[in-house]
């Protein structure tokens, strides 16, 4: 008695799974792009080369989901042999958008991190992480290409020809993805000795460090993607397809919104802000008056940029300002923009310098902030303008 073969279908899961994912990962390149507009920010080149992956993520959804209509999902003996040829090419041409999305989408994570990491080994290093990883999704889609000859071999058995063994292309495959999730582990690690070397407040450098180690999670979606890559060789490759399609989808939406979530950490801050303004102004809009105390300090406020409140003090070592409370401007571009506040203490020699110098909080920009390590204390001219 013959057995019966498997009827399930992996279409539904592919459909629902791969919408869902790039729905929540265009959520989040709309709201960083709102959030640089709403702060009247220009676009760095991180955010063009984010917006491309998030266009070549679509692209590739708008392709699986057609696929599906095809039979994709689908066991190879249910699939009607008419359409078996076409959704095989279908597939083909899906990996060159799948896999330059990763690279894409790994390449903005690695052009942020480029502004404000202050040592040459460490840039270099993300140069070469970004090159690396682009590199091998582009050498996918060529042995994806000269694996067959000729190339239609590959959808059409019944051409003459050769192709190689399947299992090369899934292993290179596979190797790519490790080294593509190892690499992300390094990304995200790659700031944290910047951040925790910082003087500021241990709440908001805690933040950071988790803002910018998102990489990691789109590491592991690496590793479980190419846990799944050996199915490209699959005998069944229109049914087993299903988890690559599935995995590769959340692997680039978890890279797009890892890359965003420094981004929008500023947004975070700011409604969490306005909220304690309007709870504040309820609570003393309830009291019964009372007067205001304020000290006589100096203060720089900047209207949509930094704010400073300096404190003169005249001790056995000459005159000193403390920098009370400084925030990144908001006109500066990166991930990092709005998000530290620190403590510095800056030393002047002479009493009458003190009473001239002037700070341009517009031209604090995190690469100059990193420049100078913001963990030590940061000598000023008082002739210049900016810090």
């Amino acid at each position: 008695m013959a057995t019966a073969l498997p009827q399930n279908s992996n279409g539904p899961w592919i459909v629902t799974s791969t919408w869902a994912l790039t729905a929540v990962g265009s959520f989040f390149v709309l709201l960083r792009f709102y959030c640089r507009i709403f702060r009247g920010h220009t676009f760095p080149a991180d955010d063009w080369i984010l917006l491309i992956a998030w266009i070549l993520l679509l692209s590739q959804t708008i392709l699986s989901v057609y696929s599906v209509r095809l039979g994709s999902g689908e066991h190879i003996w249910n699939i009607d042999p008419a359409l078996s040829e076409a959704l095989l090419m279908l597939q083909d041409i899906t990996t060159a958008p799948s896999v330059l999305a990763v690279a894409f989408s790994k390449a903005s994570a690695g052009v942020s991190l480029l502004r404000l990491l202050p040592f040459r080994w460490q840039r270099v290093l993300t140069i070469f992480i970004i090159t690396s990883i682009g590199m091998l999704m582009s050498a996918i889609i060529v042995l994806t290409c000269i694996q067959c000859v000729p190339i239609q071999k590959h959808w059409n058995f019944q051409l003459p020809g050769t192709c190689w063994d399947p299992d090369i292309v899934a292993k290179f495959a596979i190797g790519a993805a490790i080294w593509s999730g190892v690499m992300d582990i390094i990304l995200a690690i790659l700031p944290l000795p910047v951040i925790l070397g910082l003087q500021m407040n241990k709440r908001e450098k805690l933040g950071v460090a988790i803002a910018l180690s998102f990489m990691a999670f789109a590491g592991a979606s690496s590793f479980i993607k190419a846990s799944t890559l050996i199915n490209l060789s699959s005998t069944d490759p229109t049914y087993d397809i299903a988890p690559v399609i599935v995995f590769g989808t959340a692997e680039i939406a978890v890279t797009i919104i890892a890359a965003c979530i420094p981004v929008l950490r500023v947004l975070v801050r700011d409604v969490a802000h306005a909220g304690t303004l309007r709870y504040g102004n309820t609570l003393r809009s309830h009291s019964h008056g009372g007067g205001s105390h304020s000290h006589s300090n100096h203060s720089i406020n900047t209207q949509g940029s930094a704010q400073r409140t300096i404190t003169a003090n005249t001790g056995p070592g000459g005159p000193k300002a403390r920098l009370m409370k400084s925030r990144l401007s908001s006109q500066a571009n990166g991930p990092l923009e709005g998000m530290l506040e620190k403590t510095t203490m800056i030393e002047y020699s002479d009493a009458k310098r003190h009473s001239n110098w002037v700070l341009d909080p517009v031209n604090l920009s995190p690469r100059t902030l990193f420049d100078e390590q913001l963990s030590k204390t940061m000598s000023l001219d008082p002739r210049r303008t900016s810090v």
